[in-house]
């Protein structure tokens, strides 16, 4: 679809992103919306959108049409008013109009505004419900409040009421006094003496009432108005209803395609996550009866949400993945193809990078996926294609996702996710979770590890037959532990027999040596091998499932020796030079070895290889040569001795010489800051007066005062002649807030219920 009118400005060879921070930053003229031509990948501004006069949209092959969302920008509360004096009043416009005047208001800082659904006005206000002492009930206008981040967003704002009161329970487990609406929301956030899920703040006495229950805990919110009791009631919003927009009194009806009844908000919108049997885009939840109605329409698909007034019925709305690509370390996630639940956008490239824990792999699970048409291969460049990739072996595994698969489970604990659209059709995409588990089986060549039962701590699934290889380098023996055993229990035999067993082979085959059969609920066993390979292989039935096993494992390696030889001299040689030469050799390979044990110095080393222990020489010598041997080998002694005491003097005399220096260094510093403090003082003592008791000033105190205020009396009557300078648009500063939004399935007629956090949202909807 594109626009009937002709554009203001036209960019070439730019993605979506670009252009639709270029619309924002535009200040020549004020953009309201912009075609993208994925063709040629072409952008095109507007300054008119499909709600003004004569402006609507033609079917165009490859052209997608945005228009500003603002209105995604505040939260909206139905029936609600948060103040009955407004700063400025506008006639005549819609919802979208007036959140763009909020929005753009440089006269003050509008917090949000009140909109009255059948005369149209607009009232915009800088007050917020803890400004104004809270909302006011008032059917017929609807309140909608600005988003930004702080505690607020992560809590769902139902407006005045408060949790019911139910006999014999108490309903609030902790109660603050004295804190404001915005101190109570931290106090909650923090809280860790109890989970809190919700609280309700009173604004006559400024109490903070917190408490691990919700309105579906206790049949809903007692909301009868009292002026002398303004309360407001706000709930936490989990992981997974923070991926939803929430609409309070409001609902969708009759679209709704399954209902599931007693289970939480939180847990009716996991249900809409995981739904298979179609694309659920939202959920009704009716509190009071504990009704969850998923749907796959929106309000903007039925033409806008029905208010109940103050029945307990809300409206949640699933917000659009924006992201292109990503790093995942978690153990837990999920993925979907951008802009979902809506089409993908055309020309996309985004990769997701996920990593889990060491020695556990990746399990995925696809909820949804439909890439359109493709050809009989489907990494075939001209379709849509998911591609997932792996580095397993020093190689590159590749898979194509298609239609029939639903798992994929990884070999190693790293995958790439790649998905890429061309230019040509689109479709919904795809909805996938991950989760890190434990390998049915692996080779573990690491010298320290761990591996368990798949799901371990959780129960194993029936029918597995999982086998471990423990392969440690040739001459090492590992070493075995399990931490935790808990298998099907096992009455009648032994655990060979069992229907869910673990076997511990000491080898790589099943025919090698068995060490154990373990089954039951077993305490810690470990296991030493005696060769370098170890097997360990768990088996299950379909019937019992318990906890599994989990093991721990380590490589002992041999010892390493250094063999310390000394030659022999086995001649019968008289000669008095070889009898030198064999003692020297002897002396030099101690020396050697010495030097590995003993960190001393060369000195040190050569008096260690002199003492050293000869070995029996079985040569006969006679007793000449033996005291020759012994006057030389004595004098080498005294030679080594007396050159070790010479360096020894020579170092205490440095050490001393080095003390001494500092001692005078320190004693010339302590002089000199002694000096100069005695001449700073003595300088200002002689240069500054003494203290008076009583003003240096003409006049007394009460005259002071008298004095300074008629100089600010002064000061009043001349005025102030500059003229206050309202802040411009600037191209090169950061983008106002704004958002945008395909009219495809956003219709003009309904009122979004929609709310974002972030200032710099993006909807792609095709």
């Amino acid at each position: 679809m594109r626009m009937s009118s002709l554009p203001v400005i036209t960019i070439n060879n730019v993605h979506v992103e670009a252009c639709a921070e270029r619309c924002v930053r535009e200040t020549a003229f004020e953009c309201k919306s912009f075609d993208i031509d994925n063709k040629v990948q072409g952008c095109r501004l507007y300054n008119d959108s499909i709600g003004d006069p004569f402006i609507h949209l033609i079917p165009s092959t490859y052209v997608d049409h945005y228009r500003t969302a603002y209105e995604k920008l505040f939260h909206r509360l139905p029936n609600h008013i948060v103040t009955v004096s407004h700063d400025r009043k506008i006639s005549g416009i819609d919802v979208e109009k007036c959140a763009r005047r909020c929005v753009l208001e440089v006269s003050f800082k509008c917090q949000g505004f009140d909109y009255e659904v059948r005369l149209q006005n607009c009232w915009l206000t800088s007050k917020t419900p803890a400004a104004s002492g809270g909302v006011v009930i008032q059917y017929g206008t609807d309140y909608y409040q600005r988003t930004f981040d702080g505690p607020f967003e992560n809590f769902i704002n139902f407006g005045y009421g408060t949790l019911r009161h139910l006999e014999g329970i108490h309903i609030y487990n902790k109660i603050m006094l004295g804190v404001n609406l915005e101190h109570c929301a931290q106090l909650c956030l923090v809280e860790t003496g109890f989970t809190c899920s919700s609280f309700d703040y009173l604004f006559n006495d400024k109490s903070c009432h917190m408490s691990q229950y919700i309105a579906a805990n206790v049949h809903g919110l007692q909301n009868d108005y009292s002026e002398e009791s303004k309360s407001m009631h706000f709930e936490v919003k989990d992981e997974y209803l923070e991926k939803f927009y929430p609409a309070p009194y409001s609902a969708i009806v009759g679209h709704n395609e399954k209902t599931i009844s007693r289970i939480t908000p939180s847990k009716c919108a996991r249900m809409c996550l995981m739904e298979r049997e179609f694309i659920c885009r939202s959920f009704d939840y009716q509190i009071q009866d504990v009704k969850c109605l998923l749907s796959s329409k929106t309000g903007s698909d039925v033409g806008g949400l029905t208010s109940h007034g103050h029945a307990q019925v809300h409206h949640f709305e699933m917000k659009p993945y924006l992201d292109c690509g990503g790093i995942f370390t978690t153990s837990t996630g999920n993925i979907a193809s951008p802009n979902w639940p809506r089409n993908y956008p055309h020309n996309m490239k985004c990769t997701w990078n996920i990593t889990v824990s060491k020695f556990k792999v990746i399990r995925l699970t696809i909820i949804h996926f439909n890439l359109g048409k493709y050809t009989e291969f489907p990494c075939d460049v001209v379709n849509d294609r998911l591609i997932i990739t792996e580095e397993y072996q020093h190689q590159n595994d590749t898979l194509c996702v298609q239609h029939d698969v639903d798992t994929y489970t990884s070999k190693t604990n790293s995958i790439s996710l790649t998905f890429q659209s061309n230019s040509k059709l689109d479709a919904p995409g795809f909805k996938l979770f991950y989760q890190e588990d434990w390998a049915c089986g692996a080779v573990l060549i690491d010298d320290n590890g761990e591996f368990a039962s798949p799901r371990w701590p959780y129960q194993y699934p029936s029918l597995s037959l999982c086998k471990w290889t423990i392969r440690a380098p040739y001459g090492s023996t590992i070493y075995l532990s399990f931490t935790s055993i808990e298998l099907e229990e096992h009455i009648k035999g032994n655990c060979s027999s069992a229907y869910d067993r673990l076997e511990i082979f000491d080898g790589s085959t099943k025919n090698s040596s068995r060490l154990a059969s373990l089954c039951g609920k077993k305490g810690i066993h470990a296991y030493t091998s005696s060769l370098n390979v170890l097997t360990v292989t768990f088996i299950s039935d379909d019937r019992v499932q318990e906890r599994g096993f989990h093991a721990v494992y380590k490589f002992f390696y041999p010892p390493t020796t250094t063999v310390e030889s000394t030659t022999a001299e086995d001649t019968t040689t008289t000669s008095t030079e070889k009898m030198t030469t064999v003692q020297t050799t002897s002396a030099t390979i101690t020396t050697e070895t010495a030097a590995k044990i003993f960190p001393f110095n060369a000195s040190h080393l050569s008096l260690i290889a002199m003492f050293v222990e000869p070995r029996k020489n079985n040569s006969p010598v006679d007793k000449s040569q033996q005291s020759q041997m012994i006057d030389q080998t004595t004098e080498s002694e005294n030679i080594a001795v007396t050159q070790i005491d010479k360096d020894l003097t020579t170092r205490n005399v440095r050490l001393w010489h080095t003390i001494i220096i500092m001692i005078i260094i320190f004693i010339f510093i302590v002089t000199v800051v002694v000096v100069t403090l005695v001449i700073v003082c003595r300088y200002y003592r002689t240069r500054i007066p003494k203290r008076r008791n009583t003003s240096n000033l003409p006049f007394t105190e009460e005259s002071e005062t008298l004095y300074r205020h008629d100089n600010l009396n002064d000061n009043l009557d001349k005025g102030s002649s500059e003229s206050i300078n309202l802040p411009q648009p600037s191209p090169s500063g950061p983008p106002p807030d704004v958002t945008f939004t395909n009219p495809m399935y956003v219709r003009n007629h309904g009122t979004s219920s929609s709310t974002l956090a972030s200032s710099t949202y993006m909807e792609y909807t095709i």
